[in-house]
């Protein structure tokens, strides 16, 4: 039976009203989410601006401030310290290059704010975190304690310029003024025994340099082994550094570069030294020259001024490292110049 348009217009205007009924209910729910949502991020911003108010207050807001006296000062986070400690009472750092001391003073408690300043920041500055930065020659006092200055450690800071050591250079002429000579360069060399002319570069000669005052407790397995290292450097010859010579805790050993009978370093800290220099001539059949032997350079290295920082042990173990000869000397090192290795091996 077909109904006719009377019949189906009521239920058509329901469907209406039901349809209009549910989008009103959709609207109604769609703005109270919306406001739900809003109220969130409202919270979630005075929630956030709440924590960083707490945690600039934990800082103490200091951390780039300057001391009184004109220096660096910062700290680290915890406590205020009760004891404060350096393990020295002097450190140093070259100009533009970076030193830390964190791990250099003793803290009681251990996790104890520690506030560092330093005396004068044209010459070296101080990180929050105790890292030096050397920022021209000069020497300033580091004091290492607690934010209010009750208790507190000071030591010296020697900010110094590189020196260079180099074995040979054909353009230098001082080997010739210093020995009489007709020859250019300087460099380490061998002389017959029976006052022969000719004076031949040693192309595999290696040495030790030491810092005259050296600490003692310092590791000397790589110089008795005279380790090297295995890689030519970039300036010619091969070294490497052992510890930290730049605060008299270290030593280089080198070997020249057999193409070029040389060597150059341009990173020696300033001061006074040592230098053990190997010759790697062999002179066991050669009639001029008369062959050291073990125990002979073993009783001229314990008679050495390097003898101190080597057990009767090593020092056997290092005279049974020479091909032959060997020779100690004394030189220096000044900033921002050069020093040219000049050893003759006579041969008595």
């Amino acid at each position: 039976m077909i109904r006719n348009k009377a019949d189906i217009k009521p239920n058509f205007v329901k469907r209406q009203n039901y349809l209009l009924t549910e989008r009103k209910l959709y609207v109604n729910i769609n703005k109270d989410y919306e406001k739900e949502i809003i109220f969130m991020k409202k919270l979630l911003c005075i929630i956030l601006c709440f924590a960083m108010v707490a945690c600039f207050a934990a800082c103490g807001g200091s951390g780039n401030d300057a001391s009184a006296d004109g220096g660096d000062a910062a700290a680290t986070s915890g406590a205020e310290p009760t004891s404060v400690k350096f393990d020295s009472d002097s450190y140093a750092v070259a100009v533009d290059d970076f030193y830390s001391v964190a791990d250099k003073i003793t803290v009681e408690p251990k996790n104890a704010k520690i506030t560092y300043s330093v005396s004068d920041s044209s010459v070296c500055s101080v990180s929050k975190k105790g890292e030096l930065n050397g920022l021209k020659d000069g020497e300033v006092t580091l004091t290492a304690g607690s934010s209010d200055g009750s208790v507190a450690a000071t030591c010296k800071i020697k900010v110094f310029t590189y020196g260079t050591i180099i074995g040979f250079d054909r353009d230098y002429k001082g080997y010739t003024a210093m020995h009489g000579v007709n020859t250019v360069g300087g460099g380490i060399r061998n002389q017959r025994v029976d006052g022969g002319v000719e004076m031949n570069l040693v192309p595999d000669a290696k040495l030790v340099v030491i810092p005259q005052n050296m600490k003692e407790s310092v590791d000397m397995s790589g110089a008795v082994a005279l380790n090297y290292g295995g890689s030519k450097n970039e300036n010619g010859g091969f070294y490497k550094f052992y510890g930290d010579i730049n605060n008299n805790a270290g030593y280089v050993v080198i070997k020249n570069d057999p193409e070029t009978n040389s060597f150059e370093i341009d990173t020696i800290p300033e001061g006074k030294y040592y230098a053990l220099i190997v010759s790697s001539r062999d002179y066991s059949t050669g009639g001029f020259y008369p062959k050291h032997t073990v125990d002979e350079n073993t009783a001229d290295l314990k008679a050495s001024k390097i003898a101190k920082w080597f057990t009767e042990t090593e020092i056997s173990e290092l005279a049974n490292n020479f091909v032959d000869q060997f020779a100690v000397i004394e030189f220096e090192v000044k900033g921002g110049e050069k020093y040219y290795f000049e050893h003759l091996f006579y041969v008595k």
